[in-house]
C-alpha cells in the first residue's frame, strides 16, 4: 500500500455491510441475538461480531446514556465498528436497559484510504445510524449501508498532557510490538485512544483492535483493552490469557504472565516504554518529542505517511528524515 493509495483526497460515500445484536421478542424466542445482517456479511463474520457484542448488563456503566466501542478486523478481511448504547427498559424478567449495538464493516483499502485507518473517524460516520427509531424498534432484515467520512484528522489538534506522556508511550509501545495491552483505569479511554491513534504509523494503525466502554469478559481479547475491574476479577481474567497491565491512575506495569499479588491482580513495577518498545524505541522518542513541543501535526504527517508494514527500519528512516535540519 502506497501512501498515495492510502491517504487520497476526502472520499464522498462509502458502501458497507451492517448488523444489529440486541434482545428482541420473536417467533422463535427473546433473548439477545444477531437480529439482522446485511447479505454481505459471511458466517465467521457475523460469528465475530456476536463473539466480541455486549449483552445484557455488559457495557461498563448501568447509566442510561452509557456507551461501548470496539473495532477490529473481521475473518473476511473487513474492518469493523461496534458502537454499543443502551436503548430503553429490557422487556424480559432480567430488568434493567436493553444493550443494543450497531456494527459495521468496511472493506480495509477504504478504511485505509477514506478513514486514515482511523476507528474513531470511522465510528463517527457510523454514529448517524443509531436513530431514535432504530434503537427503539430495530429492524429485522438490513441491507447495505452507505457512511459519508468526515474531513477531521485523526487524533486532536491538541497535544496530550505532559502527566500523560510516559504512560501513553507504554501503551504506543505495546500496540506498535504486538503485545496485548490491558489500561486499567483510564478516565477517558475515548480521548487516551485518539493520541494512540494519532501517533500509530498507518501500517499500524489499520490493524490495531480496541475497546472500550463494556466489561471484561473471556470472550472479548484485543490487542489494546480500557477498561476497569477490581483486583479479583482482573485476576480471574488474567488466568485465561496473556495479557500485561497498565494501571493509569499509578502508572505501574505489570507485564504478562506477572505474579499474582496477595490482595489480587498482578504484581506491578515502573513502567518502562523503551524497554516495551525495544527495536522501536526510536519512534517511541520521535512520539514523546512531538508531544512535549505540541507538534501533533508533525506527528500525524509522518505517522499518515507510513502505510506499509511498520518495522522498525521504516521508522527509524521516517524519524530520521523528519528531524529538524542541524544549524550551521
Amino acid at each position: 500500500m502506497d501512501r498515495e493509495s492510502a491517504v487520497a483526497s476526502p472520499v464522498a460515500s462509502i458502501a458497507a455491510e451492517q448488523a444489529i445484536f440486541t434482545s428482541i421478542r420473536s417467533p422463535l424466542g427473546t433473548g439477545y441475538r444477531l437480529v439482522a445482517a446485511s447479505p454481505g456479511l459471511s458466517n465467521e463474520d457475523r460469528r465475530a461480531i456476536v463473539q466480541v457484542a455486549p449483552s445484557h448488563g455488559n457495557l461498563a456503566s448501568e447509566a442510561a446514556d452509557a456507551t461501548g466501542f470496539v473495532t477490529l478486523p473481521l475473518p473476511g478481511g473487513r474492518r469493523a465498528v461496534l458502537l454499543a448504547c443502551h436503548a430503553g427498559p429490557e422487556h424480559t424478567n432480567r430488568g434493567g436497559l436493553r444493550v443494543h449495538t450497531h456494527a459495521v464493516a468496511i472493506d480495509p483499502g477504504e478504511f485505509a484510504r477514506a478513514f486514515r485507518g482511523d476507528a474513531l473517524r470511522l465510528a463517527a460516520a457510523a454514529r448517524a445510524l443509531l436513530t431514535p427509531d432504530t434503537l427503539r424498534s430495530p429492524p429485522i432484515s438490513l441491507g447495505r449501508t452507505v457512511l459519508l467520512p468526515g474531513d477531521d484528522p485523526p487524533g486532536t489538534a491538541d497535544a496530550p498532557p505532559e502527566a500523560e506522556h510516559e504512560r501513553l508511550a507504554v501503551v504506543l509501545a505495546a500496540a506498535l510490538v504486538a503485545r496485548p495491552l490491558l489500561v486499567l483505569g483510564h478516565p477517558r479511554p475515548e480521548q487516551a485512544l485518539r493520541w494512540i491513534l494519532a501517533a500509530l504509523p498507518l501500517g499500524g494503525r489499520v490493524r490495531l483492535s480496541t475497546v472500550f466502554g463494556l466489561k471484561l469478559a473471556s470472550s472479548r481479547m484485543f490487542d489494546v483493552t480500557w477498561a476497569n475491574a477490581a483486583p479479583a476479577e482482573l485476576e480471574r481474567w488474567l488466568s485465561d490469557r496473556p495479557c500485561a497491565v497498565l494501571d493509569w491512575a499509578s502508572g505501574q506495569f505489570a507485564p504478562a504472565g506477572a505474579d499474582m499479588a496477595v490482595n489480587g491482580g498482578p504484581e506491578f513495577g515502573p513502567a518502562d516504554a523503551a524497554a516495551l518498545a525495544g527495536d522501536y524505541r526510536g519512534w517511541i522518542g520521535f512520539a514523546r518529542r512531538c508531544w512535549r513541543e505540541g507538534d501533533e501535526a508533525m506527528l500525524h504527517s509522518v505517522a499518515d505517511g507510513l502505510a506499509d508494514a511498520p518495522t522498525p527500519a521504516r521508522l527509524a528512516l521516517a524519524v530520521l528524515n523528519a528531524a529538524p535540519p542541524a544549524e550551521g
